[in-house]
C-alpha cells in the first residue's frame, strides 16, 4: 500500500501507515535502513511534506508521546475518515546525528522540527512542543542537555 494524502492548512503531506513503502526516494535526511526501522514504529509515522515548487518531498516523522493508539489512526487514514483531529498530539521530527557535549557520544534522534511543526499545526504547535515528551539526558552518559530529542534511534545511519 502507497501512503495517503492529507492536507493540513495550506499544507500537503503523503502520509504512510505502519509498514507501508515509500513510493520513491524523497529529498532530505533519509536512510533506508532507518526508513525500514520506521515503518513499524509504536509512536511514529512517516510523512512526506510536498513541495510542489520544488518538485520534491521532504522526509519527516509524526511523533506522539502521549499514548494514542496509531494502528487505529492508520486504520481511519486508509478508510478515509482521516481528520486533522486526529492528529492533535502529534508534533513533526527529523532523524539527525547528534553529539553529547559531556561523553561525545554520537547518538541517532527525532530531533523536533519546530518550523515543520508550526507550518502544519499553525498556532497549536506551542501548545503541542509544550505538552510533549523529550529525551532530556543523553543515553550514554545520563547527562542532562537541551536538545529537542523527541526519541532515540538505534539503527545506523545509511550510507
Amino acid at each position: 500500500m502507497d501512503g495517503q494524502n492529507l492536507r493540513f492548512g495550506e499544507w500537503e503531506v503523503r502520509y504512510f501507515p505502519a509498514g507501508a513503502p515509500l513510493s520513491f526516494r524523497p529529498a532530505g535526511n533519509f536512510g533506508e535502513s532507518e526508513d525500514r526501522f520506521l515503518a513499524r514504529h509504536e509512536r511514529m509515522r512517516r510523512v512526506l511534506l510536498l513541495l510542489p515548487r520544488w518538485r520534491q518531498a521532504a522526509y519527516y516523522l509524526l511523533h506522539w508521546s502521549d499514548g494514542s493508539d496509531l494502528s487505529v489512526l492508520d486504520e481511519l487514514i486508509t478508510t478515509g475518515q482521516g481528520d486533522p483531529a486526529y492528529f492533535s498530539g502529534a508534533v513533526v521530527g527529523e532523524m539527525r546525528g547528534i553529539t553529547c557535549l559531556e561523553c561525545h557520544g554520537i547518538l541517532r534522534v527525532v530531533a523536533y522540527e519546530n518550523v515543520v511543526t508550526s507550518l502544519l499545526f499553525g498556532a497549536d504547535a506551542v501548545r503541542r512542543s509544550r505538552t510533549h515528551s523529550f529525551e532530556r539526558s543523553c543515553r550514554v552518559c545520563q547527562s542532562p542537555w537541551t536538545v529537542s530529542a523527541l526519541e532515540f534511534c538505534d539503527v545506523p545511519p545509511s550510507p
